[in-house]
Parts: C-alpha cells; sequence; structure tokens
C-alpha cells in the first residue's frame, strides 16, 4: 500500500500476480479498491428511507490512488469472469461497487462481469437492489444512460423488479432524453412478458396490485401524457394477468368399476341426470351425436320431459330425427 503513491503500476502488477494466484481476501482488496463501509443491501432495503446510504461520502482520492483503484477493479472484474461459478466474489463486486461498475462499463472485462450478471437470475437480482439502493449518480445525466444500458439485458426472470425499478427511479427524471430511454426500456420489457405468455412466465414477475400501483405512480406523477404506450402495455399486461374463472368440468367417474356385469346396478335416475345435463346446457360439453344417442336410449315420457324443458338445446332435434 506505500507503494500506490510513487509506483501505481508496480501495485497493479502485483494485484495481477495476487489475482493469478487465486488471492481474494476481502480485507486487502477492500484496502485497494476503497471500498466503502455500507450496511448490507438487506439491512438498507428494510431501513424505511433510503437517505442516509448516502450520507458518508467517499474520501476524496489523489491521481495515483484512483488509477489503482480503477486498475485494480477491472482486474477484479476479469478474476470473478474466470471464477463465475463462485457467487461471493460477484456479490461482494456488485454490493459495494456497483457506481464503480457503472462507470467502467466501457472496459472489456467490465462488460464481460455484466453479461455474467445478465445470464444469472439472482445476480440480475441483486444488481438491480444495488442500483436501487446504493447508485448515487443520478444527477449525472450520462452516467443514467450508461447505467439503463446495462440494465436493458437484465434476466427475464427479474422483469417484474426491472419494470418496478425503471418507473420509480429513472422515469421521473427531468430530462427527457433519459426519461425516453427509460420508457423504451420498459416497453420493451413488457412486451418480452406479453411473448412469454404461452409459458405464463409474466404471472411470476408481477401482481395484478403491483402494476395498479405502477400505473397509480405514473398517473401520480403526471407521466401518463408522455407514457401513453407504457400505460397501454401495462393495461394489456394486467389484463392478461386477470384470473378466469375454471371452467365447469364434470364429476369424476368412479374408478372401482366390478369387473363381472352380473355386479353392475343400472341407476335409471343417474342416467337420466346425465342425459339432461348433456341436453340442457348446463353439464359438460358433448357432441350432438352422443347427446342424441343417449337420449334414444329412453323411454318415450323420459324423452317428452327432458325436450319440453325451456332450456332443451334444440339443435339437437335435427340429429334425434336422423337417427330414427
Amino acid at each position: 500500500h506505500s507503494l500506490i503513491q510513487t509506483d501505481p503500476v508496480l501495485v497493479l502488477q502485483w494485484c495481477q500476480l495476487l489475482l493469478l494466484l487465486n488471492y481474494d481476501s476481502t480485507d486487502w482488496w477492500m484496502r485497494i479498491l476503497h471500498t466503502p463501509k455500507k450496511p448490507p443491501l438487506s439491512k438498507s432495503m428494510s431501513s424505511g428511507s433510503l437517505d442516509h446510504l448516502e450520507s458518508n461520502l467517499e474520501p476524496e482520492l489523489s491521481t495515483a490512488e484512483e488509477v489503482v483503484k480503477q486498475g485494480a477493479l477491472v482486474l477484479f472484474c476479469d478474476y470473478v469472469c474466470e471464477n463465475e461459478a463462485d457467487a461471493e466474489p460477484l456479490s461482494w463486486l456488485v454490493v459495494n461497487h456497483v457506481n464503480d461498475i457503472v462507470q467502467l462499463s466501457y472496459e472489456l472485462p467490465v462488460q464481460d462481469l455484466v453479461s455474467a450478471i445478465h445470464r444469472n437470475s439472482a445476480a440480475s437480482g441483486l444488481f438491480l437492489r444495488a442500483i436501487n439502493i446504493r447508485f448515487s449518480h443520478m444527477n449525472n445525466p450520462c452516467l443514467v444512460r450508461q447505467t439503463l444500458r446495462l440494465l436493458d439485458g437484465i434476466h427475464l426472470t427479474q422483469s417484474g423488479m426491472l419494470l418496478t425499478l425503471l418507473i420509480e427511479k429513472f422515469l421521473t427524471t427531468h430530462w427527457q432524453s433519459v426519461g425516453r430511454v427509460a420508457s423504451g426500456l420498459a416497453c420493451r420489457r413488457v412486451e418480452m412478458l406479453l411473448a412469454e405468455r404461452v409459458d405464463q412466465h409474466s404471472k411470476t414477475q408481477l401482481t395484478h396490485e403491483e402494476l395498479t400501483k405502477l400505473e397509480g405512480f405514473i398517473t401520480s406523477n403526471r407521466l401518463a401524457q408522455k407514457n401513453q404506450r407504457l400505460m397501454s402495455l401495462l393495461s394489456r399486461i394486467k389484463l392478461d394477468l386477470t384470473v378466469e374463472e375454471p371452467a365447469h368440468s364434470p364429476p369424476d367417474l368412479p374408478t372401482d368399476l366390478p369387473k363381472n356385469l352380473a355386479d353392475v346396478f343400472l341407476d335409471k335416475e343417474r342416467y337420466v341426470s346425465h342425459v339432461e345435463s348433456c341436453c340442457c346446457g348446463n353439464g359438460p360439453a358433448s357432441s350432438s351425436r352422443d347427446c342424441a344417442t343417449m337420449l334414444s336410449r329412453l323411454s318415450y315420457e323420459d324423452i317428452l320431459a327432458i325436450m319440453t324443458r325451456e332450456d332443451f338445446d334444440h339443435t339437437l332435434i335435427g340429429e334425434c330425427i336422423s337417427l330414427r
């Protein structure tokens, strides 16, 4: 650490050597990367107000310290990508250095790290929470746009959290160009959820109540007029999430059927009841031919009683005549 001010390049070479030896001691790297001391994300998210999280401003670094910090961060990103199966370094880096990841997103190792985050559902969720809690450059439109580009490839299973973040954090910005980018990203993600409707992925993303809350947020902030397409898509996916009542299904047939026909007990009342439900439209759907055939098995009195009912399906008459 004493060499940082005098020979930062040598320090970076030493960092690279340590990473080749798989040395990832958190305490050592915290000093090299000047990792800010902040509460865990779980504690931050449950604390109510988030304003206090950025009250501890990061100390001003000298030029040499900044060079070492950025260079070491790029090297550590490369190390994390090579050891993608180990979730601990990735989680530590995302939680504590999300702002640095955004600022250095033009570096290839950092881009590889972001791609690894996009491929992993849990890492994508952690990245979204870190952006929501720890991102401290909302007053810099360039970095905000850069952040939105990083959010574009978030794992599909985290689309619900992504929509909430885009609408509640980025859509309200007073920079119109940034707001349009956020709105476009939100629209594309909703369209992806609608396209996944067959596999019912959308039902695991947002509930009907959460979508209503997002629509209310947009309306209350007077953003509905500017984001008509987004409002329309939210209405479509909310309609898609509406739970339909299950169709009426016929009662389960008994499975313990007798093996000997001599033991079969013919229940006429049950048979007549089944024919009534078939021919009068309040039972399970059956073909007209089947209904007419079952009706023909009854006596004249029973047939007349069924056919004179007000709810009898008169379209069956033609099929009944063809059987005679």
